[in-house]
């Protein structure tokens, strides 16, 4: 995947990656903004698998405050864990959280 990518699955064409992320199965996540797409941006899953987005700017935690942006790095684990920090809004108040 490279920036100016059209992203044919899910519509927009990928723009801006941050830092990728390499677990020991070949799994690659990484952070990247979305040009005219589903979302503005999100963490994305690739490698050893199709290329997927694994959460969106848009989408809702379990608490329900909704994911505004993200953090330009991630990290996965072996078992495909992927850790990353996100900017939450809920009621009016933004707060910084990992996710």
């Amino acid at each position: 995947m490279a920036e100016g990518e059209r992203l044919l699955r899910m519509g927009g064409t990928m723009d801006n990656i941050g830092e990728p992320a390499l677990n020991n199965s070949g799994a690659v996540a990484f952070p990247a903004a979305i040009f005219k797409g589903p979302a503005l941006g999100g963490i994305f899953v690739a490698g050893a698998r199709d290329l997927r987005l694994l959460v969106g700017s848009g989408d809702r935690t379990p608490s329900a405050a909704m994911i505004l942006r993200f953090s330009e790095r991630v990290a996965i684990d072996d078992e495909d864990g992927i850790a990353f920090g996100a900017y939450l809004g809920t009621d009016g108040v933004t707060r910084e959280a990992v996710l």
